[in-house]
């Protein structure tokens, strides 16, 4: 358990750090766009005498830096003198800024407050596959420095140079593109910096295809009927004019149990995901066995097939009773994911979830290796008997449990009550962590997103 502990000091250093500021630091806040988290961007501060010599620091789960300007050397500290700071995160491809202050001599000082966007906010991100086009209609948001963006273009008919944008923030461009793989490079010639790159595919046709094999499995257009009582297993796949690459995504309801297979995550709060990674293929077939809910009497359950921005799905009807005159819907619940903020995250900074709960502080999750974009969140209820209030809540992520190292969750509970917490399988032990004037903190980490039980008396 200390082992454990030791390993989390740097990440609460980093999270709690403007309770550590001295005289020579600079801090701020950093709000997230609307769509990506702030957290651990890259934060660079420079003097206005010379702007080459900079120091960095990270942006914090609550938002906040702090930079210290002893680590640059060439300029001496004083008070009156140009401070700059900017969000310049190359890796995770996000700007903000930049913000200015005067130093004084009142301890830290504070720029004003910074949000962040992206390099290069191109409409192409979310449009990964095409069918029999021309050209593309490319929207470029462009960064404040530097003011000149190159693209090369990339096919199977060769290699094409061209210059967006020339001192303009905004512009639309027509791209002529060719069939099959297209790869879009976004750069700067006078830094030779790459801002952002794309790979995407213009197609003559692209189709998904399911089959189910069970006993008395019948098939109508996109609609199965099949016997609940049974294991079925299905065939999902695709084939296409020209070979694609990406991430095909299989998702099932959430109550089905997936047999002899373990990679999953959570695609919804109705449906979990498999995630099969394709390179360079026109076609793709891979067979899975589900086992049905027993109980079911007789209920539609909704499959979903993804390729890129491209997707299906289909009906399955599952019944213990064909005479039934009635029956249920599953479909997919609204996608978590178009309500919280992507993450970029790695095993020294994690997706942290600062949550507004009465009971419920932080919860952190520890991936195995560097996840570029992940999207988390938590569902919760309660409900009070007998003057014992009971929390339930269950963690939802796109971060497959393979790459899952650990989930660390911090508890606030107030001073004189009592708190348990417990998994569907055992109660589990709380460490105390530290206390204030009026709460207890607990803390527990676990491999498990739940659903989890608090028991709070």
């Amino acid at each position: 358990m200390k082992i454990f502990y030791l390993a989390f000091i740097p990440f609460f250093i980093i999270l709690f750090s403007l309770s550590f500021v001295s005289p020579s630091f600079v801090c701020g806040v950093v709000d997230d766009s609307k769509d990506i988290s702030s957290d651990w961007s890259r934060v660079v501060v420079y003097f206005e005498e010379n702007k080459s010599d900079l120091t960095e620091c990270r942006v914090n789960p609550e938002k906040k830096f702090c930079c210290d300007l002893e680590n640059i050397s060439s300029v001496n500290f004083s008070v009156g003198k140009k401070v700059f700071a900017e969000v310049f995160d190359l890796e995770k491809g996000i700007i903000g800024g930049p913000v200015y202050l005067f130093l004084t001599d009142k301890g830290y000082d504070i720029f004003p407050d910074m949000v962040i966007k992206k390099m290069v906010n191109s409409s192409l991100q979310k449009e990964r596959i095409f069918l029999d086009k021309s050209y593309i209609n490319l929207n470029i948001d462009n960064p404040q420095s530097p003011k000149e963006l190159n693209y090369i273009l990339s096919s199977s008919e060769g290699e094409f140079k061209g210059k967006l944008q020339d001192n303009s923030n905004i512009s639309d461009f027509k791209i002529p593109i060719q069939k099959g793989k297209n790869q879009l490079i976004i750069y700067s010639e006078k830094t030779n910096e790459v801002y952002n790159q794309f790979s995407f595919y213009n197609l003559d046709y692209f189709n998904f295809n399911i089959e189910p094999f069970c006993k008395n499995c019948k098939k109508k257009k996109n609609f199965f009927y099949i016997d609940s009582k049974q294991i079925v297993t299905l065939m999902f796949g695709f084939n296409s004019s020209h070979n694609v690459s990406g991430d095909f995504l299989i998702s099932f309801p959430r109550d089905w149990e997936l047999i002899n297979y373990s990679d999953i995550f959570d695609i919804s709060l109705s449906h979990k995901a498999i995630k099969n990674i394709i390179s360079d293929k026109k076609e793709f077939y891979v067979n899975y066995s589900f086992k049905l809910p027993k109980h079911t009497l007789k209920q539609d359950y909704f499959l979903y097939q993804q390729l890129g921005d491209y997707n299906s799905s289909n009906k399955l009807r599952s019944f213990k009773y064909s005479w039934i005159p009635f029956h249920k819907s599953n479909k997919m619940q609204e996608n978590y994911q178009n309500n919280v903020l992507r993450k970029s995250i790695s095993p020294k900074y994690p997706a942290v979830l600062n949550l507004e709960y009465d009971f419920i502080k932080t919860i952190a999750l520890f991936p195995n290796k560097d996840i570029p974009e992940s999207y988390s969140t938590l569902k919760y209820s309660e409900k009070i008997k007998k003057g014992r209030k009971t929390i339930f809540f269950e963690i939802f992520t796109t971060i497959q449990e393979k790459d899952l190292e650990n989930i660390f969750i911090v508890f606030k509970v107030e001073k004189g009550k009592n708190i348990t917490l417990s998994d569907p399988e055992k109660e589990l032990e709380l460490d105390f962590m530290n206390e204030d004037a009026n709460y207890e903190y607990y803390s527990v980490y676990t491999t498990n997103k739940g659903p989890f039980n608090i028991l709070i008396y």
